[in-house]
């Protein structure tokens, strides 16, 4: 995690440089997750009720694994230095200052777990999360995508349009692809660059099945760029969920192996000599 040397950080330069951009993408992340989880709960009821729920619970696994445990570390480690202005690198207007920032990212956090509540009324019961509970892969905007592309209005299109439909898509979701500040009276601008923890690309593609088609979404990993404690707390979930997995991969890799050297390959596979190789010449 963070290290916040008390030596280093007596330089403000170092504290604008080192903080802003980590605290500007908590902001945006935040508020990204919470204009979708929004939107999710404007545009219901979905069809797909096991999507509905990774939805919710890869909402609250952002809120209760990435972004909690790390609003409260910079909160805690930078409170000594909120009167520092933060660096103009990635911010545009007026600058504020890192406490300012400090309590945006409270703010955002908040305005994020109270649409939560909303989400929890339509899956009907809320989740419990802790570390190692669930191996994060699908995103919460990939996840809230499949859900949209799959309303009956979408499907039919496609069906009366064909797959020439699929080339608009993004126009017929609606879902906001600028992001906002919900309450912003401190007048944070971040740059274009900034990263949101969302995925930068999606695609759709399409199985048909009795005649019927489904839609799928993907998406690239999550930009967390500027964020690296989130990639740490991800690969730590990671590694202690799939740690029981670990023996049995490791017995099946030993198996294999022995497997391989009872096999007896063909003369044609053994042969040392490759095509196409010049003999070494002898001095």
């Amino acid at each position: 995690m963070v290290r916040f040397d008390a030596q280093l950080m007596a330089d403000s330069n170092y504290v604008q440089k080192q903080f802003t951009l980590p605290l500007l993408v908590h902001i945006l992340a935040s508020e990204r997750l919470r204009q979708d989880a929004q939107y999710f709960v404007d545009q219901g009821p979905y069809k797909q009720q096991e999507v509905v729920v990774q939805f919710a619970l890869s909402v609250k696994h952002h809120l209760e694994i990435l972004l909690k445990p790390t609003l409260e570390m910079f909160q805690e480690g930078l409170e000594s230095y909120r009167n520092i202005k933060a660096s103009e690198d990635f911010l545009d207007g007026k600058l504020p200052t890192i406490g300012s920032l400090l309590d945006q990212m409270e703010e955002s956090f908040v305005g994020l777990e109270l649409v939560y509540e909303y989400v929890v009324e339509i899956v009907g019961h809320d989740f419990s999360v802790f570390p190692g509970s669930i191996v994060p892969t699908a995103s919460p905007r990939e996840l809230l995508i499949n859900l949209l592309v799959n309303r009956p209005s979408i499907l039919q299109k496609i069906a009366a349009g064909g797959d020439t439909v699929l080339g608009d898509i993004g126009k017929d979701l609606g879902l906001p692809s600028t992001l906002q500040i919900a309450s912003n009276a401190r007048q944070i601008m971040p740059k274009k660059r900034v990263a949101d923890g969302s995925p930068k690309m999606f695609f759709v593609c399409y199985h048909t099945t009795s005649g019927s088609r489904e839609l799928f979404a993907g998406a690239s990993q999550a930009n967390w760029t500027g964020l690296p404690e989130i990639g740490k707390i991800r690969r730590a979930d990671r590694d202690e969920r799939l740690r029981s997995y670990i023996p049995y991969t490791v017995r099946a890799y030993d198996a294999l192996r022995q497997a391989e050297k009872g096999v007896v390959l063909p003369t044609s596979m053994t042969n040392s000599k490759k095509k196409g190789t010049r003999p070494t010449r002898s001095e």
